[in-house]
């Protein structure tokens, strides 16, 4: 017997649980809620989430530089998609650049990091579902969206086998590219996390002698339609 998309929803959320994913209903951190975590349907990053964990992974940061630190990840600085994924894929295997003043009033350059990638376990990681965003032209609502540290680096879009609108390619290229969302500007002008192109990036690893975490970090879990969500999504990959 095949699955309704309803269940099929269900059955892939108990599992994300079982590896370390907290089930977090979209509806009620959505915009005017009480549990609000974000300002507007076209917000995808839980700014929150993101800003907690930059203290925790940077401890030596005031919370101006943490601020600034959010304020960058957010910040859109290209129209090319592909210039903007590959600006986000450095802050996340390489850190973000920020500069402060220690207590000594001496100012200090470092690299602030988004996600633990020794420990990826004690990142904070969220699989929210029918996660409303406002795009150009309509809101989508993927099925699913995983964040880690308050980033959006997961979409699932789960569908019935055998039904004629269950193309795995349109569907992700459709929602890859005008719902999720890495950063806004105040100009309207958007990135797409993941874009075309993502694979290329996430094949990449840093450069020998760039800054960058030990091993060959990825941008956590990928091409979920390609492949088992137990090992994809398996907070070990990072």
């Amino acid at each position: 017997m095949i699955p309704t998309e309803d269940a099929l929803e269900r059955w892939v959320l108990e599992m994300l649980s079982g590896l370390g994913w907290t089930h977090v209903y979209g509806p009620n951190v959505a915009p005017d809620e009480p549990g609000a975590e974000r300002d507007d349907y076209r917000e995808v990053v839980l700014a929150g989430r993101l800003a907690a964990a930059v203290r925790r992974l940077n401890p030596q940061l005031p919370e101006a530089s943490v601020a600034d630190v959010v304020t960058t990840v957010r910040r859109t600085e290209s129209p090319v998609v592909e210039s903007e994924n590959w600006n986000a894929y450095r802050y996340l295997t390489q850190g973000v650049p920020v500069e402060y003043r220690n207590e000594a009033g001496q100012t200090r350059t470092d690299r602030a990091w988004l996600i633990d990638w020794e420990h990826p376990e004690l990142n904070d990681l969220a699989a929210i579902n029918q996660f409303s965003i406002e795009g150009p032209k309509k809101t989508r609502r993927p099925d699913i969206l995983l964040f880690v540290n308050g980033l959006p680096l997961t979409i699932f879009e789960l569908k019935r086998p055998g039904k004629e609108y269950a193309k795995v390619q349109g569907r992700s290229g459709s929602c890859g590219r005008a719902a999720v969302r890495f950063r806004t500007s105040s100009s309207g002008t958007r990135s797409a996390w993941p874009p075309t192109g993502w694979k290329r990036w996430r094949a990449r690893s840093p450069r020998p002698g760039s800054i960058g975490p030990p091993g060959r970090p990825s941008t956590g879990c990928a091409a979920t339609h390609e492949t088992p969500t137990a090992i994809v999504c398996r907070p070990s990959r990072y």
